[in-house]
């Protein structure tokens, strides 16, 4: 008897070392990144100035964003991207400041006919050649100021979502 219990308490050992080694198991999943090209602002033609030239006091003058600065954006190709800008509401000068109001359009092609409003922190989709299209126009109404120059800055910023 002492026999067939050891026996018993052998095989109860040898399914409890069983089970616990069928019990274990592996599985495995890929990591992967795709790494998207660096985002570029810059202006086409070296065009940087929004410039109204000379203007009278008490007058309203316009630049059409189709007249004024353009931009590119290049980053990764059929991508969205954040557009934030922040425009002057005035400019400032030696004077009471003068009303800016911006126009800021941008399209996926750098044609002038296919352009809609940006509006800041919106989306925006990349071409298939990894750019989009923006220009900057506006309008001043100067009041019956100080001469001299008046300036404000525009500022672009572009980032991957």
């Amino acid at each position: 008897m002492k026999r067939f219990i050891t026996v018993m308490v052998c095989a109860v050992i040898a399914l409890f070392y069983t089970d616990v080694v069928t019990a274990q198991t592996n599985a495995s999943a890929t990591v992967t990144a795709n790494v998207l090209s660096t985002l570029q602002v810059t202006n086409l033609a070296g065009n940087q100035i929004l410039d109204f030239g000379d203007v009278s006091p008490v007058s309203t003058e316009t630049i059409p964003f189709s007249s004024g600065v353009d931009f590119r954006i290049s980053g990764a190709s059929n991508v969205p991207v954040v557009v934030t800008f922040t425009a002057p509401t005035e400019l400032t000068g030696p004077g009471a400041p003068i009303g800016f109001t911006a126009e800021f359009e941008g399209s996926e092609t750098n044609i002038i006919g296919s352009t809609s409003s940006v509006v800041s922190g919106a989306e925006r989709t990349l071409n298939a050649d990894g750019n989009h299209f923006l220009w900057l126009g506006g309008e001043i109404t100067v009041g019956n100021v100080l001469p001299g120059t008046y300036s404000g800055t525009f500022t672009v910023t572009v980032a991957y979502p």
